[in-house]
This record gives structure tokens, sequence and C-alpha cells, in this order.
């Protein structure tokens, strides 16, 4: 198969599975392949108190207390290449002790959590650990919590929910193209954010779609003038 030329600045949507060259540690037992990248969120209890139902029964609400994403060194296995995920962008944008993204792209500086979000659409695989009792926490995620200083491990309640993909998983991602030292990267520009999926690209955002779609149909339309214009001489008009 002959590998595909990329160039930098360009919008590319990527199709392929997910190859795992160095894993990440899940925090919680998962007895799956290598995992390449997860997501997570803490949930504490909410400060606003239980809230009624309908029924007249009280529900306790959870807050996100925390939220990251962590990653080891995947790239995206297209059969006839093999391409790099910024995944330190998406880590900026969506891991709340990191710092956010530059100011200079288009997507930056905000920050949010990973769930929910529309530049990390993990929704394949997923892990929830839940705990009244602090003392109780596995011993891996207690140690990972105890890491960051934004995790409260003493709020009641506690939920620990992780979304991730493993070595063989198909994936998706859509951004500009950056070639690094003759390797292509995905990520993202002023005019275009990157977004990773593990679902199709039919099931990327509409605005990343439709960007994506104006820019190709734009290059279709160029490169059908340019080839009328080319045939003129041929079909003998002057």
């Amino acid at each position: 198969i002959d590998e595909i030329s990329y160039d930098s600045g360009e919008t590319a949507i990527i199709d392929g599975e997910l190859r795992v060259r160095t894993p990440v540690t899940l925090p919680v037992d998962d007895d799956g392949n290598d995992v390449g990248a997860y997501a997570w969120e803490l949930h504490g209890r909410s400060e606003s108190g239980p809230r009624r139902r309908r029924n007249g029964r009280k529900k306790n609400q959870r807050q996100v207390t925390d939220y990251g994403l962590e990653y080891g060194d995947v790239v995206i296995d297209t059969g006839s290449d093999e391409i790099m995920v910024d995944f330190e962008w998406l880590q900026r944008r969506h891991d709340k002790q990191a710092a956010p993204p530059d100011s200079g792209s288009g997507w930056g500086p905000s920050k949010s959590s990973p769930f929910g979000s529309s530049t990390l659409l993990l929704e394949g695989r997923s892990h929830r650990t839940s705990v009244t009792d602090p003392a109780e926490l596995p011993r891996k995620l207690a140690d990972f919590l105890g890491s960051r200083p934004t995790s409260d491990t003493d709020a009641e309640a506690k939920r620990f929910e992780t979304r991730h993909v493993r070595d063989g998983d198909a994936v998706t991602a859509y951004g500009a193209v950056d070639v690094r030292q003759g390797a292509p990267l995905i990520t993202a520009s002023d005019d275009d954010r990157l977004v990773f999926s593990d679902q199709s690209a039919t099931r990327l955002p509409r605005s990343s779609l439709k960007r994506f779609l104006r820019f190709f149909s734009m290059a279709v339309l160029l490169f059908g003038v340019a080839g009328a214009l080319f045939s003129l001489p041929l079909l003998g008009v002057v």
C-alpha cells in the first residue's frame, strides 16, 4: 500500500486503528488490552444538598470535583501510514490541573471536563468505581488521586469514572496536519479544533463535519476548475 503524503496546515479526517506503543495504566482494575488513553472524572456530593424527585424522595446530587486525561505513546494506523495525535493539546484542554492550551490556538485557552466535550468523544469503554469510605479506595486509585492536589479524597459518596481506548480500537481524529521531522501529527490550529473519538467519522460533531466538508468541497471545486482549464487547449478552445 502506497503511503499518503501530508502537508502541514491541511485539514484531515483520519480513520484507523489505535496502535499502542507504550500503554498507560488505568488506576482501576481492567483486564483488557493495552490502554492507550483514558479520560476520567471524580464526583463528590454536591454542596447544594439533595434534590427532591417528583415522587417526593430525595436524591443526592453529585458534582465534578476533578477531571483529566492520561495517555501513552499511541498512533493511528490507517493501513497506509501511522499518524500521531496531539494528546498533549487535548490534555491541556481537559485536565483540571494541566496548563490551559496556548492562546494562539483558535480553540484555547478554555478548559472543561472531557465528558460531554465536543473534542474528546469516548463512548465505547467505561469503568466506574463508587465508594463511600476513602479508606476503601483501591490502592492504585488512592495513589493516583493522592498525587493530584485538586482531588478532594475526603469527599463523601465519591465516584471515579473512566472512558478509555485500547490497542486495536477503531478511532477517528479530525484536525489540522502538522508534519514534524517528517512524521504527520493531527492537532489543532486557529481554524480547526482537534477532535478525537472512538466512533466513526459520521459521529463527529456537526460543526467539525461542516467545516471539513466545506474544505473538501472547495478543494474538489478548485480541482475541477483547474482540470477544465487544462483541458481547453486539448479541445481546441482558445
